[in-house]
């Protein structure tokens, strides 16, 4: 059996692609992402990953890339958006969490929109959590 991998171009076009018997979902995911394609649709609350993975996190396993300035991570782009980098310290005993999130816009889908009021956005990954990072969701350079 063939697995099959739905993608979005950076242009909104779908496509399939057919991945053969020993091919890499994680490498074919790498191709495509550097490109801009990606296989990943929103969710509440966003991708949850262990806290560890923030630091060697493959942003291109998204389709994303990242915004650096001064040499530190500030956001990622994906799909036209861009997704702010917030480091949630921990605080009445809730566990540290780093999440990449934007605002809410109107059109957003109810499902996907957090908080209320004017307080409101959507999170594409939370990092949380105690635990290793899965080493095939870690950037290759590392």
């Amino acid at each position: 059996m063939k697995l099959k991998v739905r993608f979005e171009t950076p242009i909104g076009v779908p496509v399939e692609a057919e991945l053969e018997p020993g091919e890499d979902l994680y490498q074919v995911l790498r191709e495509r992402g550097r490109a801009g394609w990606t296989a990943v649709r929103l969710r509440y609350q966003g991708i949850a990953l262990p806290l560890a993975c923030e630091e060697c996190f493959d942003w291109r396993l998204l389709g994303a890339s990242v915004v650096e300035r001064d040499g530190f991570v500030e956001a990622v782009a994906i799909g036209g958006a861009e997704y702010k980098r917030r480091d949630l310290a921990e605080r009445r005993g809730l566990p540290r969490v780093v999440k990449y999130s934007r605002g809410a816009r109107d059109g957003d889908p109810a499902p996907l929109v957090e908080g209320s009021g004017q307080d409101r956005y959507v999170t594409l990954v939370r990092f949380v959590g105690a635990g290793p990072c899965p080493p095939e969701l870690c950037r290759r350079d590392r």
